[in-house]
């Protein structure tokens, strides 16, 4: 149960709801178009995550913020660049760019979701009392790395071998699942530091 309670509520329906916005969109889009919405969610992953290192107080967090912003865009940039020339390699996936309200609006529910995580996690819950800058600059890298890992497997099982409705539903599901599993997971990490430095004697000064 602690597995599940690690995040709260709104930020978990919060979450299902955006990773369920593609179906909203779902005659528009193929495999090609959610590529892109998961690489625009692991920008806005990167952006709160320097918000993050932001607040946390060490000397090491303003040098961290700065660090963490240019790895983050030399990544996000390498990553693209890998997107554009792994789906030439898909046979069969239909390269065409979404709408640009689309993108805006999936772009937007990636924003919230991960803007009620922050402030009922990372603020609500005080993450950022129990977290290092050291700690919280690694903290994406885990999670997003399985992410992307299973989201190539998945363009690359379905892209160009079901129909496009049963690719777009599997592909979408498997996503979410795995990133659910890996908020849940995060969160969980956290509650443990903190319980950890709850727990943790205090030496009497005076």
């Amino acid at each position: 149960m602690r597995y599940f309670r690690s995040s709260t509520l709104l930020a978990i329906v919060a979450f299902i709801a955006a990773n369920a916005m593609p179906f909203v969109f779902g005659e528009n889009l193929n495999l090609f178009s959610l590529l892109l919405f998961y690489w625009l969610e692991t920008a806005v992953i990167g952006c709160y995550n320097i918000m993050k290192l932001a607040i946390i107080k060490e000397s090491y967090a303003a040098k961290a913020v700065r660090n963490f912003a240019a790895s983050w865009i030399i990544a996000l940039g390498l990553y693209f660049i890998f997107l554009m020339v792994f789906t030439q390699l898909i046979p069969g996936l239909e390269r065409e760019f979404p709408t640009l309200k689309v993108t805006l609006l999936i772009f937007f529910s990636y924003a919230g979701s991960h803007g009620v995580s922050f402030w009922q996690n990372f603020i609500g819950k005080r993450e950022y009392k129990s977290t290092t800058a050291k700690e919280q600059i690694k903290a994406p890298a885990g999670r997003l790395l399985v992410l992307h890992f299973a989201i190539v497997i998945g363009a690359l099982v379905f892209g160009g071998r079901l129909s496009s409705t049963i690719a777009l539903r599997l592909f979408i599901t498997l996503k979410t699942l795995i990133d659910l599993d890996a908020h849940f997971k995060e969160h969980a990490v956290a509650a443990k530091r903190s319980q950890r430095d709850f727990n943790a004697p205090r030496s009497d000064k005076g």
